[in-house]
């Protein structure tokens, strides 16, 4: 989706840790926003955490949680916000799709509402 001053999308990172490592994996529902290619239209952190609040409330009416970035990165392309609690598993480590599916949905009505395109069907 488009607003006035950037492009808006989802994205799953995975971001896989090689074994014997500090880190565990981790994989992440974000949202990120891509500025454009010239440096004069990149956002500062101080923009990212506005688009951030912003989306919040938004995001809460349609019962998810964001919790930002645990770094903003201004550039082109930057991760806005992250979504909470989505990836859950049974204990035989099963993804609940259902609830994914669902987290993805919301997203998808967060991002409309948020760039003035809420969908009536």
């Amino acid at each position: 989706r488009e607003t006035e001053n950037f492009r808006i999308y989802i994205q799953i990172e995975n971001d896989i840790q090689i074994e014997n490592t500090v880190d565990k994996g981790d994989i992440r529902l974000v949202v990120k926003s891509y500025w454009g290619e010239e440096p004069t239209s990149q956002p500062t952190t101080q923009t990212l955490y506005r688009v951030l609040h912003r989306l919040q409330p938004i995001a809460q009416r349609h019962g998810l949680t964001f919790s930002k970035p645990v770094r903003f990165r201004p550039g082109k392309t930057s991760t806005v916000a992250v979504v909470d609690n989505v990836f859950s598993s049974d204990p035989a480590g099963v993804l609940d799709f259902a609830k994914l599916t669902a987290a993805l949905t919301s997203l998808e009505q967060t991002i409309d509402e948020y760039c003035g395109n809420v969908r009536t069907t």
